[in-house]
């Protein structure tokens, strides 16, 4: 889940996710998980850091930079069935910062976001499903990414992940898209989404990969990101 909007270029981006080679750890059997029961209330935030690799033309690591994320749930109502939290989240790249807003969904069937430059405008085409429930390994449904036509996919619902806040046993999410605006290349963006079900996301892994027009679509690595959370500060 990366409520930030994604600014990718060959140079460092502010925002991500959430978003690669993954290596997991050990796997249970999988589950079906049916409901949501973050921490996601009125004073929460979570704190992840990591780092971000870029690769160079013959797609080695050319350099590798710090990278933190920060999100905070600054209000929250219940609208009907669903409750609707305000999601602020803060980016830090290198020396750069950037900040941004939204409103995050959570009901019976699933959670959903707006980006934020979309959230007014609040148009299901530009919905975010970012978790389908129920959910089970090898579910797959469509999405947007703002204007993005995305692919979502549970790719385990039982993965053990280890953070400096200790191991969380969690279920995975796979979000995939095409930036096509560019003229000589599309950068294809892969986001992955560790979430524990009773805390939230834990995980973030972003990937970016240019694939060149005019020659044969050549593919290059352009960036590997992985954020790990090490803070949670819980609603009072």
């Amino acid at each position: 889940m990366l409520l930030n909007k994604i600014i990718i270029t060959s140079k460092p981006f502010l925002s991500i996710f959430l978003f690669s080679c993954i290596a997991f750890g050990a796997v249970a059997q999988d589950k079906q998980i049916d409901k949501l029961n973050f921490l996601y209330k009125k004073g929460f935030k979570i704190h992840f850091s990591g780092e971000r690799i870029l690769y160079d033309s013959y797609n080695f690591p050319k350099s590798k930079s710090a990278s933190s994320l920060e999100y905070s749930v600054t209000d929250e109502k219940q609208k009907g069935k669903e409750n609707v939290m305000r999601f602020q989240s803060s980016q830090c790249e290198e020396k750069d910062t950037s900040s941004y807003g939204s409103y995050l969904y959570i009901n019976n069937d699933g959670m959903f976001f707006w980006l934020w430059d979309e959230a007014k405008k609040m148009k299901e085409k530009n919905k975010t499903l970012s978790i389908s429930l129920p959910l089970r390994k090898g579910k797959v449904w469509d999405s947007y990414y703002g204007k993005l036509p995305a692919k979502v996919e549970c790719i385990s619902t039982d993965s053990l992940v280890k953070t400096p806040l200790g191991s969380f046993n969690t279920f995975v999410v796979k979000m995939t898209f095409t930036d096509n605006s560019r003229k000589d290349y599309d950068q294809e963006i892969t986001m992955i989404d560790f979430y524990d079900t009773n805390v939230g996301q834990v995980e973030v892994q972003l990937s970016a990969t240019a694939v060149f027009k005019k020659v044969d679509a050549i593919r290059k690595k352009i960036s590997d990101m992985t954020l790990l959370v090490d803070k949670i500060t819980k609603s009072e």
